[in-house]
């Protein structure tokens, strides 16, 4: 049963979530080559466990891995950011050099794509964004 009235759910879900959503709200099968997961069970229990963070990807090698505490982020160049949004909301304290924070970081990792498709198009403003960031590089 899904909840009446409004309420509010802190796990992390991203928009690739919201076809296999609607299939399993419709009683359709999930379609295995498509990404994303039902939030049916949220909808249900906004508390309930939840270890299924978001990825964000913009470009080939940026990465953002969003858990219901963590945002990690790893950057083309190899850089990389974590921050803890219990207690930095705003993402002002970059913790990723702290050595406390290697399990949480290493757990984070995990979720990164192991390889790599062209998702722009030419002539895309996405595309031309992702050239001026590799053009900085060099």
């Amino acid at each position: 049963m899904i909840l009446a009235g409004p309420t509010v759910c802190q796990r992390p879900v991203g928009l690739i979530d919201i076809f296999p959503t609607l299939l399993d709200l419709t009683g359709q099968q999930a379609i295995q080559k498509h990404e994303g997961l039902s939030i049916k069970p949220l909808l249900e229990d906004p508390t309930r466990e939840w270890n299924h963070p978001t990825l964000t990807t913009f470009g080939r090698g940026n990465h953002s891995v969003r858990s219901t505490r963590w945002r990690y982020i790893h950057f083309l160049d190899g850089s990389e950011e974590l921050y803890d949004h219990e207690n930095d909301p705003h993402e002002w304290m970059n913790l990723v050099d702290d050595p406390k924070m290697a399990t949480v970081i290493s757990e984070h990792r995990r979720w990164l794509p192991k390889s790599e498709k062209t998702i722009l198009g030419k002539g895309s403003t996405g595309h031309d964004a992702y050239a001026a960031a590799a053009a900085e590089l060099k």
